[in-house]
């Protein structure tokens, strides 16, 4: 297959399109032959090398988003405008004939939904004149049940003054055990306190006397005396007793700085308090 015989077929696979998209399309391929013919190969191996024509064209229609069946041939038998023309009117006539069913089911929904309508308020008149005789009955009954109701608002009343006073005594009690608890513990404290203190004053004044011994050893050894070794016991006696009275000083209790929080606290009780109360 020659180049022209090539451009040919083409032209017949791509006319549903425009003129001036085939034109393009074609010039495209001939230039394509014309480089490859260029490079060395013969005209038919460069069109061979383009695939089936076929899947050529359903590639290029793709593109174009046009179904490759389409051809020139299937659509060269154009119906003249009178057809056309008919055919519209055909459409519209069908389309008119749609919208007045339409219009007429419409009508037809809305009167049947009427007539439930007006049937529903028949039914409500008779079901209240049926009901007139009853309604002094009625009237009594409400009138007992609002009795009821005051009488066990007067019950409420009462189980809340009951509660309140179980709650004044509960808060009573809770509040003497607060005071005891607290008692008992500034007690244990203080003996804790009172016992730490004196062992702390044991030993720092053990460390004293012993300080003296070390002030006091130095002048012997300046003269001569072999005091050496008590020297050096005196020294680890100075430091063990006076960490052991740092460690006991340490282990006193030491009030903590928590005002606000208590504070906060106690201000927290006595708003539950009210409220309760």
């Amino acid at each position: 297959m020659n180049k022209e015989k090539f451009l040919m077929e083409l032209r017949e696979y791509l006319s549903i399109l425009e003129n001036q998209e085939q034109e393009d399309i074609l010039s495209e391929y001939a230039q394509h032959i014309d480089m490859k013919m260029q490079k060395g190969l013969s005209e038919e191996d460069a069109i061979r090398d383009f695939g089936p024509m076929q899947e050529l064209a359903a590639g290029i229609l793709g593109a174009y988003h046009v179904k490759p069946e389409f051809r020139r041939k299937d659509t060269i038998f154009k119906l003249p405008t009178a057809v056309k023309s008919k055919e519209n009117k055909g459409e519209s006539f069908l389309k008119r004939g749609l919208a007045w069913i339409r219009k007429k089911i419409a009508g037809a929904v809305y009167g049947i939904r009427n007539g439930f309508q007006w049937l529903g308020g028949k039914c409500r008149a008779a079901g209240q004149w049926f009901m007139k005789p009853f309604r002094g009955k009625r009237d009594g009954i409400a009138k007992e049940s609002k009795e009821n109701k005051n009488n066990m608002k007067e019950m409420k009343k009462e189980e809340g003054h009951i509660r309140r006073i179980f709650q004044s005594i509960g808060h009573g009690i809770t509040v003497m055990w607060g005071w005891i608890v607290t008692f008992c513990i500034f007690w244990l404290k203080l003996m804790w306190n009172a016992g730490w203190l004196m062992f702390s004053l044991f030993f720092a004044c053990m460390a004293l006397i012993i300080l003296m011994g070390v002030g006091a050893i130095p002048v012997f050894l300046v003269q001569g005396y072999p005091l050496i070794g008590i020297f050096m016991f005196c020294l680890g006696g100075l430091l063990c007793f006076s960490s052991l009275s740092c460690g006991a000083f340490s282990l006193l209790i030491r009030k903590k700085k928590e005002s606000g929080n208590e504070e906060s606290k106690e201000s927290g009780e006595e708003v539950q308090y009210e409220q309760t109360a």
